[in-house]
Protein backbone atom coordinates (compact mmCIF):
# COMPACT_ATOMS: atom_id res chain seq x y z
CA UNK A 1 0.00 0.00 0.00
CA UNK A 2 1.25 3.50 -0.84
CA UNK A 3 0.81 5.80 2.17
CA UNK A 4 1.16 9.57 2.29
CA UNK A 5 2.17 10.58 5.82
CA UNK A 6 1.44 14.18 6.84
CA UNK A 7 3.26 15.61 9.85
CA UNK A 8 3.75 19.03 11.40
CA UNK A 9 7.48 18.43 11.82
CA UNK A 10 10.16 16.15 10.47
CA UNK A 11 10.58 12.96 12.49
CA UNK A 12 14.35 13.17 12.09
CA UNK A 13 16.45 13.86 13.99
CA UNK A 14 14.54 12.28 16.87
CA UNK A 15 14.83 15.02 19.47
CA UNK A 16 11.45 14.87 21.20
CA UNK A 17 8.49 12.60 21.88
CA UNK A 18 6.51 13.70 18.83
CA UNK A 19 9.42 12.93 16.48
CA UNK A 20 9.92 9.58 18.23
CA UNK A 21 6.25 8.70 17.81
CA UNK A 22 6.16 9.71 14.13
CA UNK A 23 9.42 7.91 13.32
CA UNK A 24 8.24 4.75 15.09
CA UNK A 25 4.89 4.68 13.26
CA UNK A 26 6.51 5.28 9.86
CA UNK A 27 9.20 2.70 10.52
CA UNK A 28 6.57 0.13 11.57
CA UNK A 29 4.50 0.75 8.44
CA UNK A 30 7.62 0.43 6.30
CA UNK A 31 8.57 -2.84 8.00
CA UNK A 32 5.10 -4.19 7.12
CA UNK A 33 5.92 -3.59 3.45
CA UNK A 34 4.15 -0.29 2.84
CA UNK A 35 5.61 2.43 0.61
CA UNK A 36 5.82 5.65 2.66
CA UNK A 37 5.83 9.16 1.20
CA UNK A 38 6.31 11.92 3.79
CA UNK A 39 5.06 15.49 3.57
CA UNK A 40 6.07 17.60 6.57
CA UNK A 41 5.30 21.16 7.59
CA UNK A 42 8.48 22.42 9.17
CA UNK A 43 9.75 25.89 9.98
CA UNK A 44 13.27 24.85 9.04
CA UNK A 45 13.04 23.11 5.69
CA UNK A 46 16.80 22.49 5.78
CA UNK A 47 16.53 20.45 9.00
CA UNK A 48 16.45 17.20 7.03
CA UNK A 49 20.14 16.40 6.94
CA UNK A 50 19.82 12.90 5.46
CA UNK A 51 17.06 10.91 3.79
CA UNK A 52 14.82 8.79 5.96
CA UNK A 53 15.44 5.15 5.11
CA UNK A 54 11.81 4.17 5.54
CA UNK A 55 10.45 6.93 3.28
CA UNK A 56 10.42 6.54 -0.49
CA UNK A 57 10.12 10.33 -0.81
CA UNK A 58 10.24 13.32 1.53
CA UNK A 59 8.82 16.76 0.81
CA UNK A 60 9.15 19.59 3.31
CA UNK A 61 6.86 22.63 3.18
CA UNK A 62 8.28 25.62 5.08
CA UNK A 63 5.59 26.55 7.60
CA UNK A 64 5.84 28.08 11.05
CA UNK A 65 3.43 26.77 13.65
CA UNK A 66 2.75 28.86 16.76
CA UNK A 67 4.20 27.60 20.02
CA UNK A 68 1.71 25.90 22.30
CA UNK A 69 3.04 27.94 25.22
CA UNK A 70 3.02 31.29 23.37
CA UNK A 71 0.74 33.58 25.36
CA UNK A 72 0.32 36.03 22.47
CA UNK A 73 -1.58 33.38 20.53
CA UNK A 74 -4.51 33.16 22.98
CA UNK A 75 -6.52 35.82 21.12
CA UNK A 76 -6.19 33.90 17.88
CA UNK A 77 -7.40 30.76 19.67
CA UNK A 78 -10.42 32.58 21.05
CA UNK A 79 -11.30 33.97 17.61
CA UNK A 80 -11.28 30.41 16.31
CA UNK A 81 -14.02 29.19 18.66
CA UNK A 82 -17.07 30.19 16.57
CA UNK A 83 -15.51 29.12 13.26
CA UNK A 84 -16.22 25.90 11.41
CA UNK A 85 -12.55 24.87 11.44
CA UNK A 86 -10.85 24.17 14.78
CA UNK A 87 -7.85 26.30 15.78
CA UNK A 88 -5.48 23.35 15.28
CA UNK A 89 -6.62 23.00 11.68
CA UNK A 90 -6.39 26.73 11.01
CA UNK A 91 -2.73 26.93 12.04
CA UNK A 92 -1.83 23.93 9.84
CA UNK A 93 -3.51 25.29 6.72
CA UNK A 94 -1.13 26.01 3.91
CA UNK A 95 -1.98 26.55 0.25
CA UNK A 96 1.45 25.18 -0.66
CA UNK A 97 0.74 22.02 1.38
CA UNK A 98 -2.69 21.57 -0.23
CA UNK A 99 -1.11 21.71 -3.70
CA UNK A 100 1.67 19.32 -2.64
CA UNK A 101 -0.87 16.85 -1.19
CA UNK A 102 -2.90 16.87 -4.39
CA UNK A 103 0.21 16.47 -6.54
CA UNK A 104 1.62 13.62 -4.44
CA UNK A 105 -1.71 11.79 -4.42
CA UNK A 106 -1.82 11.91 -8.21
CA UNK A 107 1.86 11.31 -8.96
CA UNK A 108 2.46 8.51 -6.44
CA UNK A 109 -1.04 6.97 -6.72
CA UNK A 110 -1.53 7.15 -2.95
CA UNK A 111 -3.82 4.51 -1.41
CA UNK A 112 -4.09 5.96 2.11
CA UNK A 113 -3.22 9.13 4.00
CA UNK A 114 -1.90 9.17 7.56
CA UNK A 115 -2.49 12.53 9.24
CA UNK A 116 -0.05 12.00 12.07
CA UNK A 117 -0.24 15.48 13.59
CA UNK A 118 -2.05 17.61 11.02
CA UNK A 119 -5.16 18.01 13.18
CA UNK A 120 -8.05 17.40 10.79
CA UNK A 121 -6.40 18.96 7.73
CA UNK A 122 -8.99 19.11 4.95
CA UNK A 123 -7.86 17.56 1.72
CA UNK A 124 -8.98 15.01 -0.80
CA UNK A 125 -7.02 12.51 -2.86
CA UNK A 126 -8.78 12.02 -6.14
CA UNK A 127 -8.43 8.59 -7.73
CA UNK A 128 -6.41 8.66 -10.93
Amino acid sequence: MRILALTTSLPFPVTNGLAMRSASILDALYSLGHEIHLLALDQEAASLTRPLGYCKSVKVIPHRLPSVSDRTDYLRRLRGLPRSLPYGTQVCRSKQAEVAIRDLCQQKQIDAVLCETMRDHRFQCEPS
